[in-house]
């Protein structure tokens, strides 16, 4: 009985892994809607971002073909142009872009350890199976 009894704690040893790894898989599934939800707040942002700065460059460049012979408001509208391809502005939209590339690899990451542990439960309900036998085996000895 002793090798039986082996076999029925590997066996418990490979259900209590598997239900881990279930455990795990859920979390990491609500996770991903998180990081799902994120990316799509992050791209609102990034597209707001750039929505506001097409509308502001639009206003100024109304604005300097209107005052066309005025020399104020034409200088004052091409420097707030230049403000707008600033490196502020280009700095920002790099940030917004890195931020929703950092959200994409850690989607990707998220996905590959589901997948993973989707594996090993696969891999534990398998050795499950074959412990089961042996023990079948060992009883019938």
């Amino acid at each position: 009985m002793d090798e039986f009894d082996q076999l029925t704690q590997r066996i418990h040893h490979q259900e209590n892994r598997a239900s881990e790894c279930q455990l795990e898989i859920r979390s990491l599934r609500m996770k991903l809607e998180q990081l799902h939800i994120a990316l799509d707040k992050q791209r609102q942002a990034q597209d707001k971002f750039l929505e506001f700065q097409y509308r502001r460059k639009r206003q100024y460049q109304n604005m300097y073909d209107i005052t066309g012979q005025m020399r104020f408001a034409r200088s004052q509208a091409i420097r707030v142009l230049d403000i707008l391809h600033s490196n502020q502005s280009l700095r920002t939209e790099h940030l917004l872009e890195d931020a929703l590339q950092k959200i994409r690899l850690e989607i990707e990451k998220t996905e590959q350890e589901i997948a993973r542990n989707q594996t090993m439960i696969g891999d534990c309900d398998l050795l499950i199976g074959q412990l089961y036998q042996q023990r079948t085996l060992v009883l019938n000895e």
